[in-house]
């Protein structure tokens, strides 16, 4: 693996598209700022699971939010993007820049042409997906977890080596947040690779046979985690996940700057 020169993160950090930092020095508030918002509204949508259904399904429609005659239909709908917009632009400064810059090819990919709306629904619907799978994930005869090896120390070669699943991390640098967070995980019980190689579908299969029951923690920049819990929601799999605090690798930003993972968020989510 080629060895890549590192960049010193100061705050704020920044992304592509996002940013969970807001322009402070930590993704502190915006976490708690999801969180509010999704205990507002759940005391007015009382069952999490319907609510999580209708905003996936509407979170999956590019065309919905292109009139807004569509929200206007929909008062519930309409609100919660006029509230997460008022909560949540902070975070979410560069989108536009960011679509604006797209060739036609890259407009097909559903992950890099993700609209500012759906950017919103899908923060709240990692959020709700945490609180209904919380208690099923921490309850599995095994647990796992898919870190991205864009949050590794990239001012030194890695030295992860795969077993029957995945990578794993071998701990070759204390400054390294896959490191730092697989060290947190198996303090859990939960067991960390780096996501490279393993293919969910045959994965899971395996999983089950093996322990019976299991869940997923994935950890990702916020459209590839939406779609990586979604996969293992349609296999009844229990998935809880965290976004990383910004999307700063080669796919969104033509090479790999550090980035970095709110650890109390994930020791919140983990207890």
């Amino acid at each position: 693996m080629k060895v890549i020169e590192q960049e010193t993160i100061e705050p704020p950090l920044y992304g592509r598209t996002y940013s969970l930092y807001g322009g402070q020095n930590s993704s502190d508030d915006y976490f708690k700022t999801i969180q509010d918002i999704a205990d507002y509204y759940i005391k007015q949508f009382p069952n999490p699971d319907q609510f999580l259904q209708l905003i996936q399904t509407v979170g999956k429609k590019k065309s919905y939010f292109r009139k807004k005659i569509n929200r206007e239909k929909d008062p519930l709908i309409s609100s919660l993007l006029k509230n997460l917009d008022s909560k949540l632009s902070s975070f979410t400064g560069m989108i536009e820049t960011h679509l604006d810059s797209l060739s036609i090819m890259q407009k097909t990919d559903s992950i890099l042409a993700t609209t500012r709306e759906q950017y919103y629904l899908y923060m709240m619907e990692i959020e709700l997906v945490n609180r209904i799978n919380k208690e099923r994930f921490l309850t599995s005869n095994f647990k796992i977890a898919f870190l991205p090896h864009c949050i590794r120390d990239l001012s030194r070669e890695c030295l992860s080596k795969p077993d029957e699943i995945d990578y794993v991390c071998k701990g070759c640098s204390k400054i390294c947040n896959i490191n730092m967070v697989s060290k947190l995980l198996r303090k859990s019980d939960v067991s960390p690779y780096i996501w490279m190689d393993a293919e969910l579908g045959p994965l899971f299969k395996i999983l089950k046979k093996k322990y019976g029951n299991f869940g997923v923690l994935g950890i990702a920049c916020i459209p590839e985690l939406v779609k990586g819990m979604r996969t293992c929601l349609e296999k009844n799999v229990p998935v809880i996940g965290i976004p990383i605090d910004a999307n700063r690798c080669a796919r969104w930003m033509g090479k790999f700057h550090d980035n970095t993972i709110n650890l109390k968020k994930l020791e919140e989510l983990l207890s």
